[in-house]
């Protein structure tokens, strides 16, 4: 009630002392007890509230052609409060209760989209309706998601438009369930959604191929897709960067088309490698039995512990995909001219370089707030660096890319100790399976923004300088 009314009334201390409240209780409470995933859920709420409140406040109080930096330089501060209020709505998201989990889910969306991480924002989004068919809430601003990359030209219009089609028909149908979760506001929202004409396809699946079944059931396709494949064509994997702006007195193919380039192919690779470790390991009987394809012999360590190439699979390919994400880095310090040592850039920490922090920007790299950029672009890949830290959204996936780096990772059947910085560390395969899965998707939204960042870098230099936009060739 205290957060309600606070948030209602935009009163910044007492959504302070809500924070408080909960930190203690949560910090006292038992292991065990059922509801710290309601707390949690309400001390991310109370952190959202707040923030929201500050940035309003921030909006208002900056000049009209300032506001949107302004207000992205804010939450570029606030960004471990921001990491803080993802990892408590993931946690709440766990919880046993399909209401508080759809809400949940809807709320980290919420929070993610204001960042500007649209793909992972509309990916929770659709959990909140597979949770809750009846959420219209989260449909609409799942269609919302999806008609602002319309509006980008990031992706496929036929597709994109088909499937934000579906959720707005969602929303309508379930406005009075909107009002309870949401508000007349909310829904008023969704009803002012505009009706597209579209004639694309929700989903392409080709159903006879194994490996494309499982890349559109875990929408892994590297391209703004939202479900299944998002095209007929064999080489479906068409996420582009279409032209660059070039001064006249620049000469040769700008090298941000072959970072492009191996940025995809890099990520093409360690999908497949996933997916053979996972298929393999599935032929095999789940692990408790060797592949028939497996040259190996393994000793039995009589602890139900899993040896043999499915589980390298999974670990190389998870690897692999997070190695995607420092070359993301690399490749953006070389688009933009940031003049840091290749040698040394790195995903987690290229965004928040210490030696070269802005004054203006606390804690970001000087030299991409000195840029011809939308700012949320930036916001976006220092957020998900920020979620493969401790305590972020995907330190899992980060976890056992960093084990299985330097130590000793296996699967177990039973009994998996989990991450340990010991040598030798146990995953179950369940959980295997699923961080390598999620290293996949993290690394998507990574090359995904990478590529939005550049569109809208190149649009905006093709409008305010003289010059040419040379386009792309494709290779057949």
């Amino acid at each position: 009630m205290l957060i309600n009314l606070a948030g209602e009334l935009s009163d910044e201390e007492a959504l302070g002392y809500a924070i408080q409240l909960l930190d203690e209780l949560i910090d006292s409470a038992p292991v065990s007890s059922s509801w710290i995933s309601h707390a949690r859920y309400n001390r991310a709420n109370a952190k959202e509230n707040l923030l929201e409140s500050v940035g309003r406040r921030v909006w208002e109080e900056a000049e009209e052609d300032e506001r949107r930096a302004e207000y992205y330089k804010f939450r570029a501060l606030r960004r471990l409060d921001l990491r803080a209020a993802r990892r408590d709505f993931l946690a709440a998201a766990q919880d046993v209760d399909p209401v508080h989990r759809t809400q949940a889910r809807t709320n980290l969306g919420n929070i993610l989209s204001t960042s500007g991480r649209w793909l992972e924002a509309f990916e929770q989004y659709v959990e909140a309706v597979a949770l809750d068919p009846t959420n219209g809430n989260a449909a609409g601003n799942a269609a919302l998601s999806l008609y602002r990359v319309l509006q980008s030209d990031l992706g496929p219009a036929g597709h994109l438009a088909a499937v934000y089609s579906k959720y707005r028909a969602i929303a309508h149908a379930n406005r009075a369930r909107t009002v309870e979760l949401a508000g007349e506001e909310a829904a008023a929202k969704w009803d002012a959604l505009p009706e597209i004409e579209s004639h694309g396809h929700l989903a392409h699946a080709h159903s006879d191929d194994p490996y494309l079944q499982w890349v559109a059931r875990e929408r892994l396709a590297l391209t703004p897709v939202m479900d299944g494949l998002g095209s007929d064509n064999p080489r479906f994997d068409d996420v582009s960067i279409h032209s660059v702006f070039s001064r006249r007195d620049e000469e040769g193919m700008p090298q941000v088309f072959a970072a492009a380039n191996v940025l995809k192919s890099d990520y093409l690779a360690a999908r497949r490698t996933v997916y053979q470790g996972l298929a393999t390991l599935d032929e095999g009987g789940g692990g408790w039995a060797l592949h028939p394809r497996d040259t190996g012999t393994y000793a039995d360590t009589l602890d139900y512990a899993v040896y043999g190439e499915p589980i390298s699979f999974l670990t190389l390919g998870a690897r692999a995909a997070l190695d995607v994400l420092d070359k993301i880095a690399v490749a953006t310090n070389e688009y933009l001219g940031t003049s840091d040592n290749p040698g040394s850039v790195n995903f987690r920490k290229y965004w928040f370089d210490k030696k070269t922090r802005d004054v203006d920007w606390p804690g970001l790299h000087c030299k991409l707030t000195d840029q011809n950029l939308d700012m949320s672009r930036i916001l976006a890949l220092a957020e998900l660096a920020d979620d493969l830290e401790d305590g972020g959204l995907y330190e899992d996936a980060q976890a056992m890319r960093n084990r299985s780096t330097h130590r000793l990772v296996r699967g177990k059947l039973f009994d998996a100790e989990g991450i340990t910085n010991t040598a030798l560390t146990t995953l179950d395969i369940e959980n295997l399976k699923g961080a390598s899965v999620e290293s996949l998707r993290v690394a998507r939204a990574g090359i995904l923004y990478f590529h939005a960042l550049v569109s809208v870098r190149e649009l905006r230099n093709g409008s305010q300088s003289d010059g040419f936009m040379l386009p792309v060739f494709d290779l057949d």
